[in-house]
């Protein structure tokens, strides 16, 4: 049985960030949402240097569909650089 896509968002932080991100950075930005089930963030396994991209799985649909919403363009800022973060719902990535 295939896993569910639904209650998941994909998301990138443009620009790609050149250190590496860490689960804990993502959940802080989107726990604000609702609570979270899984995250992960793709790093380069060569150099620990961000792929730029990474999931976050909502409990709910719903905090999932909030997140891309409230958090889609918006402007985050991490170890002193700014970002924009593009969410959107993961089953839409197909």
């Amino acid at each position: 049985m295939p896993k569910s896509t639904a209650n998941t968002v994909f998301v990138r932080f443009v620009p790609t960030p050149m250190h590496k991100v860490l689960r804990h950075q993502l959940e802080d930005i989107f726990s604000q949402i609702g609570p979270i089930k899984k995250s992960s963030w793709i790093n380069s396994q060569q150099n620990d240097a961000s792929k730029g991209y990474g999931f976050v799985k909502y409990v709910s649909h719903d905090d999932a569909k909030a997140a891309t919403s409230e958090l889609h363009n918006s402007e985050i800022q991490m170890d002193g650089q700014d970002y924009f973060l593009k969410v959107e719902l993961a089953s839409l990535q197909a």
